[in-house]
């Protein structure tokens, strides 16, 4: 059974600073076992259905502004996987799903962990887009329909924030917003309690809509935790960047 993984990519420029989190990621595929071929859940894909990527060498996506010349220099040439995505769809179809096949690339959500978990872009990755409007069950539900891949070899890497109101960030080094701090914890401690009540968490968690303005960075988390299945959680790291935007990175199994 391969782990299933929740990280925090964070701004791009993760990359280029000295940061705990990104440190923590760096030093993490010395301790997963080595995948066949990963599937990347990415909040900055949103589709209205399922899309699947079969390009053979999906393109590197800096789908950002603003930062140093040089962050738009990097590459991330990883394989694609385009015969896994072919079977993905169809057991996904066969689950009552829509699902399309696309040529795309990777886009910032997915290339920044992995560049940092796995440099030499050695695994094939398929990437899957974030299917808009569901509520917190159905992405459950869709992490479930997901888990086999887990038995076949394939690392299911989802990517998000626990925290992510860009209106609200301040400065590197800023002091924790209290009310990001509260999300956050409540959200850790419902994960290691198992995950019961996730569904509500827009009514029972302190401050969601501050928290999470529109959802799309908190979703990927509901299908990694419907993915993990029984397997035990690790919290890798915790902490926050700019003041309130939640660094979380979580293992199942």
């Amino acid at each position: 059974m391969m782990p299933v993984l929740f990280v925090s990519h964070g701004a791009p420029s993760m990359l280029l600073e000295e940061d705990p989190a990104k440190d923590v990621l760096c030093k993490l595929s010395s301790s997963l076992p080595h995948p066949k071929a990963i599937l990347c859940i990415s909040p900055h894909w949103q589709t209205a259905e399922i899309a699947l990527s079969v390009s053979n060498s999906p393109e590197t996506i800096h789908d950002f502004y603003g930062f140093p010349k040089s962050l738009y220099q990097l590459q991330y040439p990883a394989a694609g996987a385009p015969e896994l995505a072919a079977d993905l769809a169809t057991a996904l179809r066969q689950q009552g799903h829509h699902v399309c096949l696309v040529e795309r690339g990777l886009d910032h959500g997915a290339w920044t962990p992995l560049k940092l978990i796995y440099p030499n872009a050695d695994i094939p990755v398929l990437g899957m887009s974030l299917p808009a409007h569901r509520s917190a069950k159905q992405f459950y539900r869709l992490g479930q329909q997901l888990s086999f891949l887990r038995r076949q070899g394939v690392l299911i890497l989802a990517s998000g924030s626990a925290t992510q109101n860009l209106s609200r960030l301040s400065a590197p080094g800023t002091v924790t917003e209290p009310w990001a701090r509260q999300f956050q914890e409540w959200l850790l401690e419902m994960l290691q309690q198992g995950g019961h009540g996730f569904e509500a968490w827009e009514s029972t968690a302190p401050y969601a809509r501050l928290a999470h303005p529109t959802t799309e960075h908190l979703d990927p988390l509901w299908i990694a935790l419907g993915a993990a299945e029984d397997s035990p959680l690790k919290v890798l790291y915790q902490g926050f960047s700019h003041g309130s935007l939640g660094m979380i990175h979580l293992q199942w199994g």
